[in-house]
């Protein structure tokens, strides 16, 4: 805690254990905050400290009476608004979300409104969709305001409860009465892909009102070694002052397909293994396209992108023409990978309520012969080098899995391969698996989603070998800078004898106002 003018910032906990989500209430009498399962309440001066109630809590949000919170608080798949009174340390019920086999489901992010009556949320229905809602405080059934966003991570209401502004990315704001399928408006001036979390001032009348948010500029760029060489320095393959993601070589080594922002949006880029002659290959005006990978002849890319709220499987060919969409349906697809043949394109879909591997033929065809591959749930995949084995992960619950590519085996759940692999940052090669062995315990700077985690990484983070001969696990290497998870950042040479990966070069948060906001 800091006194405004004050000189030096004060301490208030000593536990060792993390504390997070601190909330000061309305009253000035007492902070809350969260800590290892636990909601605590202290006092300004650091005194007075106790444990309220046992909950798993992430956001906390006081009412305006002082008298009770609002959080947001879950377990494995699920999370739901609960109102935890501070005298009684009763807990009531305020949001049930529906069931969900999702990896990511649930409400959070709850904000009141001015008058204390309404209370909106965010309602995340997979790792990434998540929609507005509003109900009353006291109790109902809540009310959806958007249709088909994509994450969003900070609300707050205007100082008239008219409108709540929040982050998708970038800054939008909204009539609190709109219907799902109205348009929201972008807030103008604010750089799209590095705002978030909006508060709004609540000044007497005749005051102007006041904007602040988090400005956020993140400088990722795509490293590369030599794979067979422990002690070769990494050197910078493709750099900018903006974000290099998503590096994927081509089957022969020579090109490597990325994502960039540089020039504005996130755009599928290709440019030679040396890093020269890049060359920008789609224009769409999403936020959301990624994960591009090469065929095994290496004449099309595959690639993932948001369009009008839904994410589907594309094609391209690496000079930028014939640009095609493989899925239409409502659910969302994502992660693609080749078969070996080239025959078929692998991708995660949600469309039976959970993420698993389905299976699109490369040339479409339409829904009637898309194939669902596994059972247990499934998120990004690679075949085996011979294809006759599916390698796929789950946001890392269950580690590397692997299942038969035939349709007929019967088989409906993998078999562990690695009892520890997160998304976003492996690869099969001619002779194994190569992955990042990251350790969720040391992660900063970070969301964490149940069993995966959205942000920087700590480091120094190993990168580990799986030899599909002797079965044993080396480290080859190490990743010395932060990393942004879970998006895909990782890549080797089909030989094994270059690795590329993107990293966090350069990182700051300012925060920004935007004065008279109306």
């Amino acid at each position: 805690m800091k006194v405004i003018g004050g000189a030096d910032a004060v301490r208030l906990t000593r536990d060792p254990a993390r504390d997070m989500s601190p909330a000061w209430s309305p009253d000035g009498r007492h902070i809350a905050f969260a800590r290892d399962g636990a909601v605590f309440l202290i006092e300004p001066t650091g005194r007075g400290e106790r444990k309220l109630a046992d909950i798993r809590a992430g956001d906390i949000e006081w009412t305006q009476d002082s008298k009770s919170l609002v959080i947001s608080a879950g377990t494995f798949r699920k999370s739901q608004l609960l109102r935890l009174y501070v005298e009684t340390t009763e807990v009531k019920e305020l949001t049930t979300p529906p069931s969900s086999q999702e990896i990511a489901f649930g409400d959070f992010n709850a904000a009141l409104s001015p008058d204390g009556l309404n209370l909106a949320f965010v309602r995340l229905h997979g790792s990434v969709a998540s929609d507005l809602y509003v109900m009353p405080l006291s109790g109902g059934d809540p009310r959806r305001l958007t249709q088909n966003e994509s994450v969003i991570r900070g609300i707050a209401w205007t100082s008239d409860g008219r409108e709540i502004v929040y982050t998708r990315p970038g800054l939008w704001r909204r009539p609190a009465d709109a219907r799902p399928g109205a348009p929201s408006k972008r807030l103008e001036g604010v750089d799209p892909t590095g705002a978030g979390g909006p508060a709004i001032s609540r000044p007497s009348p005749g005051l102007p009102v006041r904007l602040a948010y988090e400005h956020i500029e993140v400088d990722t760029n795509i490293w590369v070694k030599e794979a067979q060489d422990f002690s070769a320095p990494a050197r910078t393959l493709i750099a900018s002052t903006r974000a290099d993601e998503n590096p994927q070589f081509s089957p022969d080594g020579r090109r490597i397909a990325f994502v960039s922002n540089s020039l504005g949006s996130f755009q599928i880029w290709v440019a030679d293994s040396d890093g020269s002659n890049p060359l920008q290959l789609t224009s769409s005006g999403s936020t959301g396209t990624n994960s591009p990978r090469w065929s095994p002849d290496g004449k099309r890319i595959v690639f993932a992108s948001v369009q009008n709220g839904n994410r589907d499987v594309y094609t391209i060919l690496p000079d930028g023409s014939s640009l095609r969409r493989l899925t239409t349906e409502p659910s969302q697809e994502g992660r693609p990978s080749w078969s070996r043949d080239g025959r078929w394109i692998y991708c995660y879909s949600d469309r039976n309520g959970r993420n698993e591997i389905w299976k699109v033929p490369a040339e479409g065809g339409g829904q009637a012969v898309q194939v669902q591959v596994t059972f247990d749930r499934g998120h990004e995949s690679f075949e085996s080098p011979d294809g006759k084995l599916l390698y796929y992960e789950d946001y890392g619950i269950s580690g590397l899995r692997s299942i038969s590519t035939e349709t007929s085996s019967g088989l409906r759940e993998g078999t562990v391969v690695l009892g520890s692999l997160r998304p976003g940052y492996w690869a099969v090669g001619e002779k194994g698996i190569y992955f990042v062995d990251f350790d969720d315990r040391h992660a900063a700077s970070h969301y964490r989603f149940y069993h995966f985690v959205v942000g920087a990484s700590e480091v120094s983070q190993p990168i580990m070998f799986y030899d599909f001969k002797t079965k044993e696990v080396s480290q080859i290497g190490a990743i010395e800078k932060p990393v942004m998870r879970p998006a895909p950042g990782f890549s080797v040479t089909w030989d094994g004898r270059y690795i590329a990966w993107s990293q966090v070069d350069r990182a700051e948060s300012d925060l920004m106002m935007i004065e008279n906001f109306r």
